[in-house]
């Protein structure tokens, strides 16, 4: 799957780039519930610190690990964030989120153990990790605290210094997903636009014609040769046209999305480059799909169990709770919705993947427990607790990529004087945490460099 190519490609690239860092990784004794006095539960939290360019005096950068854990190590490695903590002779820190990666608080991810996975309780994870570094040595009590981090992490960044604002003095919101609602039905709005303006107008038709080839093959029940086109696993299963359609066209949709945001402009070049050399638009798609996507598995993931069967194991040796699938899916279900679905009208993706069919997956995990109304509850309650798109912050940095179809979720415009946002033309997702060493492109150098001078401006500001 598209996680599973960046996940490789982000470790592949921190072996590369890790030639300045000296990078430990260690554990931190956290309380199982940060809320119950009364609680004496505990384990250990991962972290990674970095004393390598440590000068005394000088601050405490964090980078806020999330749902993509794999990606913390490569940011600590090699980034923007790096290097301006290089040159102001920073300690750097990186955290993991409670039940991603090695940090497990709970026996297994049986539907009791994940009650204690929420926001708050991470939130609370990461300040009581800073406090224990702030007290590990005289030099470091009143180091000023820089938060940052990408995608969920940039958002709990940003609540760090809107909950924490005598512990986090400043931080950085690189496409922060900040807004939680039940129905994200403008990322693919978002990804046609962004297919049509940077793919052009031919690109974009034949994107459509392939989904509604596609259509075609489902209105016509041809499923053997819509099999065989895709490359499709095996499976004795019959094939359910509702659910499992609703499944197959809504990952194939958000799939381009995704892999649109990760990899930028060129992205779309790929991905119109395949559209263009297929026998068909449709076969153009099926091969981009398998070739890009699911070339290392051997075949395409078709049927109900193929594409969420893993997420139903709940021991932490499963493949799903190693990928950090099942987590991503109880957040989603319980905290943050984000079910993005056929919905809008303004897009070619058909209409075969509406909210309430891809609500579906919470069923499956929470053994159907929960209703779509239960689920707006959770939702309202967390931008209730945590501000939507209008957090209540001061001195955060908020940047997005055109590119991210997500960014609907993040903040656009200024929030006032002291929270200030931009939108970078030709990229997506978290393009300007990479290195300046490796930036061409003058208008992401641009915002590259704003980043610095606020941050150098914040360390000079005191509270």
């Amino acid at each position: 799957m598209v996680g599973k190519f960046l996940q490789a490609f982000l470790v592949i690239g921190a072996l590369a780039a890790c030639v300045r860092c000296e990078i430990n990784i260690r554990t931190f004794t956290q309380p199982l519930d940060h809320f119950d006095e009364s609680g004496t539960k505990t384990w250990d939290n991962t972290y990674y610190i970095d004393e390598s360019f440590y000068k005394p005096g000088g601050p405490i950068f964090v980078y806020v690990g999330d749902m993509q854990f794999f990606s913390t190590y490569a940011r600590l490695s090699s980034s923007h964030f790096t290097d301006i903590a290089r040159e102001v002779g920073a300690l750097l820190v990186g955290t993991e989120h409670r039940y991603f990666g090695n940090s497990h608080p709970v026996p297994d991810l049986s539907v009791n153990n994940l009650a204690y996975m929420t926001t708050s309780q991470a939130l609370e994870d990461i300040a009581a990790l800073i406090r224990y570094i702030r007290s590990s040595s005289p030099y470091l009590e009143k180091a000023k605290v820089i938060a940052a981090g990408m995608g969920q992490g940039g958002a709990l960044a940003t609540w760090l210094r809107q909950g924490y604002p005598d512990l986090i003095h400043a931080a950085w919101a690189s496409s922060a997903k900040l807004n939680a609602v039940l129905n994200n039905e403008k990322f693919l709005t978002t990804t046609a636009e962004s297919v049509k303006i940077y793919g052009g107008l031919l690109c974009y038709d034949r994107m459509a014609k392939a989904f509604s080839m596609l259509e075609d093959k489902f209105q016509g029940r041809d499923f053997t040769q819509l099999m065989e086109i895709f490359k499709m696993c095996p499976n004795n299963d019959d094939f359910d046209d509702e659910v499992a359609g609703a499944l197959f066209f809504g990952t194939l949709a958000t799939t381009i999305g995704v892999y649109i945001g990760q990899l930028h402009a060129p992205g779309i070049t790929s991905f119109c480059g395949f559209l263009e050399k297929g026998e068909d638009p449709m076969k153009g798609l099926s091969d981009w799909y398998y070739n890009v996507i699911h070339r290392a598995q051997g075949c395409v993931p078709g049927s109900i169990d193929d594409r969420i069967g893993i997420y139903m194991d709940s021991h932490w040796s499963s493949a799903g709770a190693q990928s950090g699938g099942r987590q991503q899916l109880w957040q989603i279900c319980n905290e943050f919705g984000w079910f993005r679905s056929s919905d809008a009208p303004d897009h070619p993706f058909g209409n075969r993947f509406p909210y309430r069919v891809m609500f579906e997956q919470c069923g499956f995990l929470l053994n159907w427990t929960m209703t779509i109304d239960d689920a707006q509850k959770k939702i309202d309650n967390t931008n209730a607790l945590f501000g939507g798109l209008s957090p209540k912050v001061t001195r955060v940095y908020f940047t997005n990529g055109e590119l991210h179809s997500d960014k609907s979720l993040s903040v656009l415009q200024d929030l006032n004087d002291e929270a200030p946002a931009d939108v970078i033309p030709y990229f997506g997702y978290g393009a300007d945490f990479m290195s300046m060493d490796t930036t061409t492109n003058a208008g992401l150098r641009r915002i590259q460099e704003r980043v610095r001078s606020l941050i150098l401006q914040w360390l000079a500001t005191d509270n």
